[in-house]
């Protein structure tokens, strides 16, 4: 992830402060931990595979499906 564009975007765009902009940072290295490199998910298909992958509602959970990630809870 280039992370200091994604900074800016989240402030001047979002108008997130410090500790919200801090959360989704870290939220993306999460991500990335367990699915490469977020950037190349975009340019890859604009990440809607791993937007496909990271989706789980309410009916999955009620079905008792597990989450499609890998990511760590």
């Amino acid at each position: 992830m280039q992370e200091q564009p994604f900074r800016g975007w989240l402030t001047d765009v979002r108008g997130f402060g410090k500790e919200v902009i801090a959360s989704r940072v870290s939220e993306c290295r999460r991500v990335e931990k367990s699915h490469s490199n977020l950037d190349a998910h975009y340019d890859t298909d604009e990440m809607e595979r791993l937007i496909e992958l990271l989706t789980y509602s309410k009916h999955d959970e009620r079905r008792g499906e597990p989450p499609k990630h890998n990511i760590q809870t």
